[in-house]
């Protein structure tokens, strides 16, 4: 921490001689340290996911990143596509992951609250709700954003890129249930995987990466655990 130092005046030989002027000085002292105290803790903040930088990575197959800044959750199970207790499990499940890249969610109760959205259900209801849902086992829609500025990446095969950055004001998930031919560890660990990279999505990583061993990988599988280049891509940008 720098030393303040305070001016020769305030070791004035007149300053000893008069109370109120000694008060007065003490106080101020108290004032600067207070002050410095303040900008210590807050200078890292300074730099937030709005402020334009030179990302030290990026695994994205397209050149845009997000964020989320309220990280509320909202969950609701339209029908039995899920057993409660399944349902919960598998949010939390998508959440603790993200909590692992320094990204913490919370769960609120009331709907206009939330910043994400999540639905599960069958697959039939939830295709009625959210027709962009056919075809897929899971999506993030997009419901509130705004474009804040643009990033820079220097990418070592293509030179300098141009990354759009996005606040994302409210998402939404959908996660229906999977069919029963599946065995039940099977069905476990792919729900986990979907209810992950969904809610990456919902909190800023668009587009998909390219190595098949991430979660955030763009086809379906059973990779219910994020791995370093999940995490170093979208923690860098909160």
């Amino acid at each position: 921490m720098p030393v303040l130092r305070l001016p020769q005046s305030f070791y004035s030989n007149s300053a000893l001689n008069n109370p109120r002027k000694i008060k007065k000085r003490v106080f101020v002292r108290k004032v600067f340290v207070v002050l410095a105290f303040v900008l210590i803790l807050v200078s890292p903040m300074m730099v937030s996911a709005t402020t334009p930088r030179t990302l030290t990575v990026f695994h994205s197959d397209i050149n845009t990143i997000g964020f989320n800044p309220n990280r509320t959750i909202w969950a609701h199970l339209f029908d039995d596509g899920f057993t409660p207790t399944d349902f919960a499990a598998y949010v939390d499940h998508a959440r603790n992951q993200w909590v692992r890249a320094g990204i913490h969610t919370s769960r609120v109760n009331d709907r206009p609250a939330a910043s994400i959205e999540i639905f599960g259900g069958t697959r039939s209801r939830l295709e009625e709700e959210e027709p962009r849902l056919q075809g897929r086992v899971g999506v993030a829609i997009i419901v509130s954003s705004a474009n804040v500025g643009n990033h820079t990446f220097n990418c070592p095969t293509h030179g300098l890129r141009s990354i759009s950055n996005h606040r994302l004001d409210l998402m939404r998930v959908w996660v229906p249930q999977r069919g029963f031919l599946l065995l039940w560890w099977q069905r476990t660990d792919r729900n986990r995987t979907t209810f992950t990279h969904e809610l990456g999505h919902a909190l800023g990583w668009f587009g998909h990466s390219p190595n098949s061993q991430d979660v955030m990988y763009g086809a379906d599988g059973m990779r219910p655990i994020l791995t370093i280049r999940d995490i170093e891509h979208l923690r860098q940008n909160y």
